[in-house]
């Protein structure tokens, strides 16, 4: 069998503040969406914009830190991996949530006025486990 391949590499705003929370473990672990437009043509050659809203889920020092230092509309640069798992919710009922697990992310500049301001870089493995 080949071995996979799993990298995903997200450039976005926060579509809101992050939400840091504890495992019963005491590990933090952040929850984000982050938004991505892209531009493409439709079938009348029109110049089309549509945005994704991309689920991360972030663990340890890199939780603290993205709560700490990013808010709502900020640029986050996220490299990890595509996760898909499945559950059963209160009503019984299958869910499927697919999110992005964070390796590493960066901070992006936050405007032309101030892009002297160093970017800030963590990384570290994910914390493993569930909710």
């Amino acid at each position: 069998m080949a071995r996979g391949y799993n990298k995903a590499i997200i450039i976005g705003n926060l579509t809101k503040d992050p939400e840091l929370q504890y495992t019963p473990q005491g590990t933090p672990v952040c929850r984000v969406t982050i938004a991505t437009n892209r531009k493409y043509k439709n079938q009348n050659g029109e110049t089309c914009e549509d945005v994704d809203f991309i689920p991360v889920v972030i663990w340890g020092r890199n939780a603290e830190n993205c709560d700490t230092y990013q808010k709502k509309g900020d640029a986050l640069l996220v490299e990890g991996r595509i996760s898909a798992r499945n559950y059963t919710n209160r009503e019984g009922e299958k869910r499927y949530v697919t999110e992005v697990i964070a390796q590493s992310i960066q901070f992006m500049p936050k405007g032309r006025k101030n892009s002297q301001q160093q970017d800030e870089y963590f990384e570290e493995s994910p914390g493993e486990g569930g909710w």
